[in-house]
């Protein structure tokens, strides 16, 4: 009797769950690097090169207990490596879109291959770098943050519109290793945040003694559009925060505008404050209380004025803190309307 052999394929297709809005993640699930516990995640080590190495360790956390970590495992030849740590998510029907996250560089070298890219197509194609991470310009061994990035302002620029099928890339390129026989690559990722950003324009009258956590009206923004002869203007270790303690009339919070490394290096710091003028015929005052924390004078230092939302900024007012008989130093001031 002669016998049929039935042979049974089974096709299966892995689909990828991308994230969706507003994202969040601290990696603190821990090792190994599920990528089903966080939707969106997808691993692309050796996209160049070989010994590319993409995990989570308890390793140079920058906080809680785990991060994400991009370069090499072996230094293997010698080799330069490119990775990617790419996050597909849903961003159709999208305007505005920030982008957060904590980065520390482990002694990377600043190579135009490192930092964002973007892509509109399930990652069919990418942007080149669109966003580069300069590492060489921060404080090493030490996490920090950039100003939200406006991540519909780089889609602009790299022409790739927000679709259902965008992937943010994460992106390391170098030849050394976590282990620093001879050198030390790679960066630590953390606290990866997308969302919409709240964003509303104050009315008149306007006041603001900094008591209460900053309103919508209020962002921390990269400062290099507004600043001449600074490269690489904002870095990780900027800041524009509320703190505690020492406000003017003795107030318990303030608003801090400063560095908390890299003495010597010239960085700028900025804050927007957004008012809806619009009915407004009249002349306005505008009066502050301002602290000079030993501030060398510099032309960047002031105040700007933008009337299309921030896109364009036009300075309209000099500080000069050094300026002989001008500002007591560590003293509150203020000045006239």
């Amino acid at each position: 009797m002669k016998k049929n052999l039935l042979t049974l394929v089974i096709v299966l297709n892995v689909i990828l769950v991308k994230a969706q809005l507003p994202f969040y993640d601290d990696f603190e699930f821990g090792p190994p690097f599920d990528t089903t516990l966080i939707p969106g995640w997808r691993l692309n080590p050796n996209l160049t090169g070989t010994d590319g190495l993409i995990d989570i360790t308890n390793v140079a956390s920058c906080a809680g207990q785990f991060v994400a970590r991009i370069g090499k495992s072996t230094l293997g030849a010698g080799t330069f490596t490119k990775n990617g740590l790419d996050l597909h998510i849903d961003l159709s029907n999208q305007i505005n879109v920030d982008l957060t996250f904590r980065i520390l560089s482990y002694n990377d070298e600043t190579n135009p291959l490192d930092g964002i890219c973007l892509s509109n197509d399930n990652g069919a194609t990418f942007s080149p770098v669109i966003f580069q991470f300069n590492p060489q310009s921060w404080c090493q061994s030490d996490c920090g943050q950039f100003p939200p990035i406006h991540l519909n302002q780089l889609a602009a620029l790299a022409n790739k519109p927000f679709t259902n099928q965008y992937v943010i890339r994460f992106q390391q390129f170098d030849n050394d290793d976590f282990n620093c026989f001879n050198d030390c690559d790679g960066f630590y990722l953390d606290d990866v945040k997308l969302y919409v950003p709240s964003i509303s324009y104050a009315t008149l009258p306007y006041f603001n003694d900094i008591e209460a956590p900053l309103g919508s009206e209020w962002s921390w923004e990269f400062a290099d559009s507004t600043t001449i002869g600074i490269t690489l203007a904002t870095r990780i270790r900027n800041q524009a925060w509320r703190t505690a303690g020492s406000g003017a009339g003795g107030s318990a919070y303030k608003l801090e505008l400063d560095k908390t490394c890299g003495a010597g290096i010239l960085t700028s710091s900025a804050v927007d404050l957004r008012l809806n003028l619009s009915t407004q015929s009249q002349g306005i005052d505008l009066t502050f209380d301002i602290f000079s924390v030993d501030e060398e004078t510099n032309v960047n230092d002031g105040i700007y004025f933008s009337d299309n939302g921030g896109l364009n900024f036009q300075k309209v007012y000099d500080f000069v803190p050094k300026t002989p008989s001008n500002w007591c130093q560590s003293q509150w001031g203020h000045f006239p309307p």
